[in-house]
């Protein structure tokens, strides 16, 4: 049995016990106090007792409530390579300015989630390791840009491919029941020679994967900052960057997924085909409430003290007529 006391009522009520015992101490052995008097008192001293266990709160065993949340680690690859600066996006926004806006999104269409992000450029790294907290993600995104074009060194789309292969298999290994899930974002522009690895090794981990391309082929010139207005520039041109749509197909079909091309935000498609349901029991300590128990006696209580009173005062009347 636990208690969670209402201190304010519980002195309250400590303190009316006090008066209406001592009260009725005081006129126990009086002759000239009537019985009916003396009823009254230890009826008011019942009703004082009574709030005192009202205030006390007593609770009896757990009570438990079980939902269910979805069971799916969702791997997000977020390419924040120079060329996401390019402002081909909903009227001249950059591309990256689409990618919070769908990642803020996705979140939220798999609220529930266990979600790890990485991130490329000239590296890649894991920018958050799998967290429920879906608003970690989203304060990630948003404070998230693109690579400073001075500090490029040519883009290459499979760059996070292994880290994120290193996650889902993590994923694998501490619960093989899990939906598997990857989302890339990315423009699919690639500049170094070497041509982009096979995301295929990646499949085996999956139970779905979209990505998602930004930009246009007729392509557009690139910021060279965030928050600057100038645009990059290279032998003395303005430097464009193309979207690399065919490399994202290929892309999504080595990991037979889906593909979509983002250029504005909204009708984000996750290809959520299989979630999985895990069941979470939720204890509440306090367990079964029992205050209404005493609330309910000291009702009876008050009710049968303003019956005796109403009784009382027809015999008076009828006494006096």
């Amino acid at each position: 049995m636990n208690a969670f006391p209402n201190w304010y009522l519980l002195g309250a009520a400590v303190l009316l016990v006090a008066v209406t015992a001592g009260v009725l101490l005081g006129t126990r052995n009086d002759a000239h106090v009537a019985a009916r008097t003396r009823r009254k008192r230890w009826r008011h001293l019942g009703i004082a007792l009574v709030l005192v266990a009202v205030a006390v709160r007593p609770t009896i065993g757990n009570v438990s409530t079980t939902t269910y949340t979805s069971g799916a680690d969702v791997v997000i690859m977020i390419d924040r390579t120079a060329s996401m600066g390019a402002v081909d996006y909903d009227g001249g926004k950059t591309r990256m300015d689409g990618v919070r806006a769908d990642v803020t999104a996705l979140v939220k269409s798999l609220e529930g989630s266990r979600f790890a992000v990485v991130v490329f450029d000239n590296n890649a790294r894991v920018a958050l390791p799998y967290t429920t907290d879906g608003t970690a993600v989203v304060s990630l995104v948003d404070a998230l840009d693109w690579r400073t074009s001075e500090y490029g060194n040519g883009s290459d789309i499979s760059q996070g491919r292994d880290t994120a292969a290193k996650l889902l298999a993590q994923s694998q290994r501490s619960d093989p029941e899990l939906s598997r899930y990857l989302y890339y974002f990315g423009d699919g522009e690639q500049t170094r020679r070497a041509a982009p690895g096979s995301f295929e090794p990646l499949r085996q981990y999956l139970t779905g994967s979209t990505v998602y391309g930004y930009g246009t082929d007729t392509g557009a010139r690139m910021l060279t900052a965030p928050g600057s207005k100038d645009y990059v520039v290279k032998d003395g041109a303005p430097a464009v960057s193309h979207m690399g749509e065919q490399n994202l197909n290929a892309m999504a079909q080595q990991l037979q997924g889906g593909y979509q091309h983002r250029l504005k935000p909204g009708g984000l498609d996750a290809h959520v085909d299989h979630p999985t349901l895990i069941p979470v029991v939720h204890r509440d300590p306090r367990g079964f409430e029992t205050y209404w128990i005493f609330a309910l006696i000291a009702a009876g209580l008050l009710v049968w003290e303003l019956w005796d009173d109403v009784a009382y005062h027809r015999r008076a009347r009828k006494e006096w007529r």
